[in-house]
């Protein structure tokens, strides 16, 4: 579908998924916990399980899809990772809830195909918590990173900003400043260059600038343009002008 599409913009959707934190591992416990504890009971609908299931996993593999045919692979990247993170922390939650409901296999199961299911799933858990782990490394410049936009932009405020996986990194700050000084860019440039200089690649910045306009300063303005109109309109009507 992403080949299809006339378009190839990231969605602040798509991006999200890309950035995967150990929090996403937590929800993903938690939907794994709620989705096992409806399929248990039979007074609770098991579509609960479905809708919980489904959150968790679809988002981030259409992700990887579109990713892959927009030629994001940073953001593929990382929302495999989210994909392969919820997916394992759905099962391990699943299988600690009924365990803990007292549901257990059968005397007819195999022992060994038990032991191996068990043993896999530990596996693929050791390889989440090191993906995880490793790609949190990458994103501990978060704080640094908010320094330097601080550091930058010295007169206004940065409200937000946000990190994309992409090739090159990008990062989408929103400012707000006084409404006079919105024309001057070098504070742009100045922050992208000491960005690129902190991580050592290349980074694109997309600044998003609000102006703020104190109410005292507005009326002060509104003001001196009253007395420049009331001037203006005397030397008009006197004939010096």
């Amino acid at each position: 579908i992403g080949w299809l599409s006339t378009t190839e913009i990231v969605t602040p959707e798509m991006a999200g998924r890309g950035n995967v934190t150990f929090l996403d591992m937590g929800v993903a416990l938690a939907s794994g916990f709620i989705g096992a504890y409806a399929k248990a009971r039979k007074d609770i609908s098991s579509a609960i399980a479905g809708i919980a299931i489904a959150a968790a996993l679809m988002p981030p593999l259409v992700t990887v899809g579109l990713a892959l045919a927009f030629e994001e692979w940073a953001l593929a990247e990382g929302a495999a990772l989210l994909f392969l993170t919820n997916i394992v922390s759905i099962t391990l939650a699943a299988w600690i809830t009924f365990f803990w409901l007292g549901l257990r296999p059968g005397k007819g199961e195999d022992p060994v195909a038990t032991r191996r299911a068990s043993t896999i799933l530990v596996v693929l858990l050791a390889g989440v918590l090191v993906g995880l782990t490793l790609w949190n490394l990458d994103t501990l410049a978060s704080s640094r990173i908010e320094t330097v936009l601080h550091d930058s932009f010295q007169e206004a405020e940065v409200v937000r900003y946000e990190i994309r996986q992409s090739d090159p990194l990008e990062v989408v700050a929103r400012v707000r400043q006084p409404a006079g000084s919105l024309g001057d860019n070098s504070e742009i440039v100045a922050a992208r260059d000491a960005l690129e200089e902190l991580l050592d690649e290349p980074v694109k910045l997309s600044v998003i600038l609000e102006p703020l306009v104190d109410a005292d300063v507005a009326a002060a303005n509104m003001e001196a343009k009253d007395q420049i109109d009331s001037i203006l309109g005397q030397t008009i009507r006197s004939g010096q002008l």
